[in-house]
C-alpha cells in the first residue's frame, strides 16, 4: 500500500525524536489518509487454531512497512448482528521473547481462552513488533518495540472505523517483555483511559537496568561486573541504542532512554484493572545464578506491585514470597475487566 510509505516515516520521526509519547496524537489526527482505507477482506484467512464458528479470522494486517508490523485480529461470530449494538472489546496480546525472538502466534497454543474470548464476544488481537537485532544494532534500540505498540493502539482505532470494535476497552496481556511493553503503555496518558486492563505475567520491573543494583541489592549485585562476567556489554548498551558500555552513564541520549524505559510512571495516571503473576515461581528467592533468573525474579513482581498498591489500585496477584494467591484465572480476570 503505497501510503505505508508514510507510515514508516511517521515511526521514523517519532523514534528519533525520542518523545514518542507526546508526538504520537499527531498521528492519530490523519489515520484515513495514513492507512489509505485497508480493505481488510484481503486479509481475511482460514483460522489458525479451533474458534466457534463464524469467527472472522484476518491475518497479518500491516500497521507498518516492516515485516515485523503486522497484526492478526479474531472477530466473534455473528459479527455483522453484533456490530449493530455497542463496540465489542479487545484483548490484546503481546509476546515475550526479550524484545530479540518470539511471535504473535506463540499464544495460539493457548488457543482455549481465545475461544473463550469469542465466545463472549471479544476481538482478540495479537500483534508482532520489530526486535532489537544483536547483529544490527542501530540507535534505538528497544524505544523501536515500545513505538510499535503506540503505533498498534492508535491503528486499533483506525480499525475500529471499520469494524465495530471499541479503542476504548482493550484489555492487554502481556508475557515478559511483553508485559513491559504493557506497562509502558499504560504509562501513556494518551492511552491509559483506553486500556480496561492489564495482565503481567513474569514481569521486569525497570528497564533502566542500572536500578537493578538497588533492586538486588540484597544479592550484592553490580551490573557492570555482571554484564562482564556475562559477557552480555554489547547486548546491554544495543538496548539503548549505544554501541560502548561507557555510554551507559556518560551519554546524555543513552541516559534519556533509560529514563524513558524505566518505567517509573506506570500508574501515574491509569485507573484500569491489573493482574501481576510473578515469574520464576518454581526457583527458590535466593536463587539469582542466570540471566533468566535476573530477568524474571520474583522482586519484579514484588517492585510492581507494591508500586501500584501504593497508586491507590486494587491488585489480582500471584505472588508465591509474598503468600499471595490469585482466587482467579487469567480468563476469569479478563472476562471480568472487559465485561464491568
Amino acid at each position: 500500500m503505497k501510503s505505508l510509505l508514510y507510515i514508516a516515516l511517521c515511526a521514523i520521526a517519532i523514534s528519533c525524536s525520542r518523545e514518542g509519547i507526546t508526538d504520537l496524537p499527531l498521528i492519530e489526527e490523519n489515520l484515513e489518509t495514513q492507512y489509505n482505507s485497508i480493505d481488510l477482506d484481503n486479509y481475511l484467512a482460514k483460522p489458525v487454531i479451533d474458534v466457534p464458528e463464524g469467527t472472522l479470522f484476518y491475518q497479518n494486517i500491516p500497521y507498518g512497512e516492516n515485516q515485523r508490523q503486522v497484526i492478526d485480529l479474531f472477530l466473534p461470530k455473528n459479527f455483522s448482528v453484533l456490530a449493530s449494538f455497542e463496540p465489542l472489546g479487545i484483548v490484546l496480546n503481546i509476546h515475550g521473547g526479550g524484545f530479540m525472538a518470539g511471535d504473535k502466534g506463540v499464544i495460539y497454543q493457548n488457543e482455549n481462552d481465545i475461544y473463550q474470548y469469542l465466545e463472549n464476544n471479544i476481538a482478540f488481537i495479537s500483534m508482532n513488533y520489530r526486535f532489537i537485532e544483536e547483529d544490527n544494532p542501530d540507535s534505538l534500540g528497544v524505544l523501536k518495540c515500545f513505538n510499535d505498540s503506540e503505533r498498534v493502539l492508535s491503528f486499533i482505532q483506525y480499525l475500529s472505523n471499520l469494524v465495530n470494535i471499541s479503542p476504548n476497552n482493550i484489555f492487554i496481556k502481556g508475557e515478559s517483555s511483553g508485559a513491559g511493553i504493557a506497562q509502558y503503555l499504560i504509562a501513556n496518558p494518551v492511552f491509559s483511559s483506553r486500556i480496561t486492563g492489564v495482565s503481567l505475567n513474569a514481569p521486569q520491573s525497570t528497564y533502566d537496568f542500572l536500578k537493578f543494583n538497588k533492586i538486588f541489592q540484597e544479592f550484592n549485585f553490580d551490573l557492570y561486573q555482571y554484564v562482564s562476567l556475562a559477557n552480555l556489554e554489547n547486548r546491554v548498551i544495543n538496548f539503548y541504542g549505544g554501541s560502548q558500555i561507557e555510554q551507559l552513564e556518560d551519554d546524555p541520549i543513552i541516559v534519556n532512554n533509560r529514563v524513558e524505559v524505566s518505567l517509573s510512571k506506570t500508574f501515574n495516571t491509569y485507573e484500569g484493572t491489573l493482574r501481576i503473576k510473578a515469574g520464576n515461581e518454581g526457583i527458590p528467592y535466593n536463587s539469582l545464578g542466570n540471566l533468566n533468573e535476573l530477568l524474571h525474579h520474583q522482586i519484579h513482581a514484588i517492585q510492581i506491585y507494591n508500586k501500584a498498591v501504593n497508586a491507590g489500585l486494587f491488585v489480582d496477584a500471584q505472588i508465591p514470597y509474598l503468600n499471595i494467591e490469585s482466587n482467579l484465572t487469567e480468563l476469569e480476570f479478563i472476562l471480568e475487566s472487559i465485561n464491568q
